[in-house]
């Protein structure tokens, strides 16, 4: 019988400065490189062309920074199993019943070469039966389901989260 009372709940939030860092960088970089074009003449907008072109891409980049400020990872572990979602790339919650994950474990990776980077990732090989959802760090909950797939979860709590696992698991 499944513990119904050690249950998990973590939602992790893409809080980054490096997200507006890069997001910043971009508009600097797109901005300077149309006014150098039109300085240079090699590429001659008009100013009209100039103020549709930079209006669109600071619009880009504006929704771009709400959807990463608004992407986060929630993972609740209780007696249904674990479950996760990672809006706004994943509204839906997707949940795993305990009796489909054939082992699992908690530890270090390497978000880049384990999973292709942070966020939502479809890792390894075949790509679609190993799904990644990290938002930072270099921890996480690997489940390994009868079917073969392997989904990575990151965790900021180690600890919990274990301690979560072996208790629902527990006979």
């Amino acid at each position: 019988m499944k513990n119904t009372k050690a249950k998990y709940y973590e939602v992790q939030e893409m809080k980054g400065s490096w997200v507006w860092i890069v997001l910043l960088g971009l508009s600097v970089l797109s901005f300077s490189l149309m006014i150098a074009m039109n300085i240079s003449g090699k590429n001659s907008f008009d100013i009209k062309a100039l103020i549709y072109l930079g209006s669109g891409l600071s619009l880009l980049f504006i929704i771009l920074a709400v959807i990463f400020r608004n992407a986060r990872l929630e993972t609740t572990i209780d007696a249904s199993g674990v479950s996760y979602r990672y809006p706004p790339f994943q509204n839906k919650i997707k949940n795993i019943p305990f009796e489909q994950i054939t082992k699992w474990e908690v530890g270090k990776y390497n978000p880049v070469k384990e999973a292709g980077g942070f966020g939502s990732f479809k890792a390894g090989a075949p790509k679609e039966k190993n799904p990644a959802y990290i938002v930072s760090g270099k921890t996480a909950l690997f489940l390994h389901l009868g079917n073969g797939t392997r989904i990575i979860l990151g965790t900021q709590r180690k600890d919990a989260i274990q301690y979560a696992m072996r208790k629902q698991l527990e006979n």
